[in-house]
């Protein structure tokens, strides 16, 4: 399968890896022998493109995990997804669908497939039992975006500008610092905030 990506979406779908191989053990071995690798399918979002770090990211989740990424990326009116969702569904130990675009869907592909389990990040609850909605905060994608922005780093030098100096914003800049450091901690993390008032102007502000 094609791999195609965008950094969005490899930022949720880091968090998605985690909990499914954090929960979804006995679901992957009644797909195939215990002894293979699970395989994990992946509906990105329409209007992705090639990107360098977000593949570091991917790559690093399969070595890390022990899983195998298989990505699709829809078209951009999405009028494709049930075809990508049921070639995936075919395919895969699990089902990662990006977005909550998606969440129609996969719930028909999901239908057909009872046995096997499927996820929706930034999904509304969903009432079918194979059917798992993932919710991540701002601050938990923060995390992750530190985390590729470090992988994507030579230098390890990374810069954050806050578009206002609140909690909210705040609460990013440590999660991006955080995600940073958890890459390496010897990761070097620049903070600025805007003024009140200031034109937003990240230039200008690094």
């Amino acid at each position: 399968m094609q791999r195609r990506w965008s950094r969005p979406a490899a930022l949720l779908l880091a968090a998605a890896l985690l909990s499914a191989a954090c929960g979804d053990d006995d679901e992957a071995g009644e797909a195939g022998p215990p002894e293979d690798v699970t395989t994990i399918g992946v509906l990105l979002e329409p209007g992705g493109g090639d990107d360098a770090a977000t593949s570091a990211t991917i790559e690093q989740a399969e070595t890390e995990l022990e899983v195998v990424v298989e990505a699709l990326e829809p078209s951009i009116d999405g009028s494709d997804r049930v075809e990508l969702l049921d070639l995936l569904a075919a395919d895969v130990d699990l089902v990662i669908a990006i977005g909550g675009g998606a969440q129609q869907d996969v719930e028909d592909i999901a239908a057909d497939h009872p046995d096997l389990p499927f996820a929706i990040i930034g999904g509304s609850e969903s009432a079918s039992p194979n059917v798992t909605s993932v919710q991540v905060r701002a601050e938990q994608a923060a995390y992750l975006a530190g985390a590729v922005a470090a992988l994507s780093s030579p230098t390890r030098h990374l810069g954050f500008v806050g578009g206002a100096e609140d909690a909210a914003t705040r609460a990013l800049q440590a999660g991006f610092t955080a995600g940073a450091l958890r890459i390496d901690r010897a990761t070097k993390v620049d903070v600025a905030y805007l003024p009140p008032g200031a034109a937003t102007d990240v230039v200008a502000a690094t």
